[in-house]
C-alpha cells in the first residue's frame, strides 16, 4: 500500500506536490538531543590535543564526566603503545582538511581498564564555528572480543582431528573442516559445501538414520551414537557421530572414524572366544 502510494507520487509529482512539504531544518535543540543520546563519543580537540568538548556518552563509555576532561590533554587517556601512532595521525590531520580513515585506539577507562575505540577524525580547524578536530569514537571492545573468540573457535575446529561440520536447515553443508573431508575421502572441504549430508551414507543406513536418529534429534536437540559412513570411493566405515541442533536452524555434526577401535574390539572378542574354547577343552586344571 505504501509502495503504491510512493509510485503514484513519483509518476504524478505535480498532483502530490502539495502533500510533500520540504523538511524543516533541524533545530540546534534537536541536534543537541541527538548528541545527548547517541552511543558514540563526540569530542573536539584543539590543535595541541587539548580536549575542548566531550559529549555525554563519554561517561557511558569511559566512565568520565565530560566536564572533568575539558582542558586536559587527550594523550593522557591513550595507551602508551598507541601514542606514537596517534601522534602521526594527528600531524596528518593538521596538514589536511576533511574526514580521515578510522583508526583503532585503546583508551583508559575511569576504572583503570582499557577500552578499544574506533576513532574517525574530521579536521575542522578552518571552521570558525568549531576551530578544532572533531573525533567520533565508537566502543568496539566487545565486538573485537567476539571476533577474537570466533577466530579461536575456527582455529580449534580447523586443527581438530575429529570431523566438524555445520549444516543449514535443509541439511546442506555450510562449513567443513579438513578432518571431516578427509574422513569421508575428500581432498578439499569445498567439494562438500552445498551438498546434502545424505550423500555420505548408503541407502540402508540412510533409511535407519532418518527413521531413528532424526526424530530423536528433533525431540532432544542432541543425539550421539554410531553409524556407517560412505567414503568418496564407495567404501564404508564405522563412525561415531554427535549431532546438535543450532538455534535458528541447522545443526553441528562431529564425526570420528572408529575403524581402528572396532578392529581392536573385534580382536579382543576373538581372543576371549579362543580363551574360553581353550578352557572348555583343556584336559586338566
Amino acid at each position: 500500500m505504501v509502495g503504491s502510494l510512493l509510485w503514484r507520487r513519483w509518476k504524478n509529482p505535480d498532483r502530490y506536490s502539495s502533500e510533500c512539504q520540504p523538511a524543516e531544518k533541524m533545530s540546534s535543540e534537536v541536534e543537541a538531543s541527538l548528541i545527548q543520546y547517541t552511543s558514540d563519543i563526540v569530542t573536539v580537540l584543539g590543535a595541541d590535543g587539548t580536549l575542548r568538548y566531550g559529549s555525554p556518552s563519554v561517561e557511558r563509555v569511559l566512565g568520565y564526566r565530560p566536564e572533568e576532561r575539558i582542558g586536559s590533554n587527550a594523550f593522557e587517556y591513550i595507551h602508551p603503545d598507541d601514542i606514537e601512532r596517534v601522534s602521526r595521525a594527528l600531524v596528518e590531520g593538521l596538514e589536511s582538511r576533511g574526514v580521515h580513515p578510522p583508526v583503532e585506539l585503546r583508551f583508559r577507562h575511569f576504572d583503570g581498564s582499557w577500552r578499544l575505540l574506533e576513532v574517525v577524525a574530521n579536521n575542522l580547524l578552518h571552521d570558525p564555528n568549531i576551530k578544532g578536530i572533531v573525533l567520533t569514537s565508537r566502543d568496539i571492545t566487545e565486538r573485537k572480543r567476539s571476533e577474537k573468540l570466533l577466530r579461536q573457535q575456527s582455529t580449534a575446529m580447523t586443527a581438530s582431528i575429529d570431523g566438524v561440520a555445520i549444516l543449514d536447515e535443509d541439511g546442506a553443508y555450510t562449513y567443513i573442516n579438513d578432518a571431516h573431508a578427509d574422513i569421508f575421502g575428500y581432498d578439499d572441504p569445498r567439494e562438500l559445501l552445498g551438498k546434502s549430508w545424505k550423500t555420505l551414507y548408503e541407502s540402508r543406513e540412510l533409511e535407519r538414520l532418518e527413521r531413528d536418529v532424526e526424530p530423536a534429534l528433533w525431540k532432544n536437540g542432541q543425539w550421539r551414537g554410531e553409524a556407517i559412513g560412505k567414503r568418496r570411493d564407495g567404501s564404508t566405515f564405522p563412525q561415531e557421530i554427535s549431532l546438535t541442533l543450532i538455534e535458528g536452524g541447522g545443526r553441528v555434526c562431529v564425526v570420528r572414524d572408529i575403524t581402528e577401535r572396532k578392529r581392536a574390539e573385534e580382536a579382543l572378542r576373538e581372543s576371549k572366544e579362543r580363551h574360553r574354547a581353550l578352557m572348555r577343552h583343556a584336559p586338566g586344571a
